[in-house]
């Protein structure tokens, strides 16, 4: 398996890394962690880290997906990762037409180059405080062109990968520093 991998995939990497290295994560910390190793993927081979949607909400960048597979942590430290619910050709599948896949750290994020880019975004920020980088995000000119939109209650707002590739591309060296 190569990028883009599955959303939640890369998130339970993310949560397994941060639980490894004894570091706290949340949801809010997750999704803006989950929006710069995009970026930073999209910056350096010009190709998604992972699948599905960006959305911007009022907190910043968030992966709907991943955001509803562990909203039941709320604010609290995400403890463990959570298992993915994926198509399958097996017809002696529980589901029909899908298995319940439980994380691996090997196999849901194959190529080695993948696991160091997001372990080094990872490193990076899991000291963050969850609501700078929503403050961070919140200044970014991507974000910012929507603001007004998203808080009226616009719903189903994305980022486009080609937005945020020529954001962080074209960005000056405050932007780029977080990847």
């Amino acid at each position: 398996m190569s990028a883009p991998y599955n959303p939640v995939y890369v998130a339970n990497y993310v949560v397994h890394y941060a639980n490894e290295k004894g570091k706290s994560i949340n949801n809010l910390k997750l999704q803006k962690i989950l929006y710069f190793i995009q970026a930073r993927k999209l910056v350096d081979s010009k190709k998604p880290m992972f699948s599905g949607d960006i959305q911007k909400w009022k907190l910043g960048p968030v992966s709907p997906d991943v955001y509803h597979t562990f909203k039941m942590y709320g604010s609290r430290n995400i403890s463990d990762t959570e298992p993915v619910l994926v198509s399958t050709d097996d017809p002696d599948a529980i589901f029909s037409g899908y298995e319940i896949h439980h994380f691996n750290s090997e196999t849901d994020i194959s190529n080695p180059t993948d696991r160091t880019l997001i372990e080094e975004t990872v490193d990076k920020l899991i000291d963050k405080n969850a609501f700078d980088l929503v403050e961070i995000t919140h200044q970014h000119e991507i974000w910012k062109a929507d603001e007004d939109k998203i808080n009226n209650g616009g719903h189903n707002i994305s980022y486009t990968n080609d937005e945020i590739k020529n954001f962080f591309t074209n960005s000056d060296d405050d932007v780029k520093i977080w990847l």
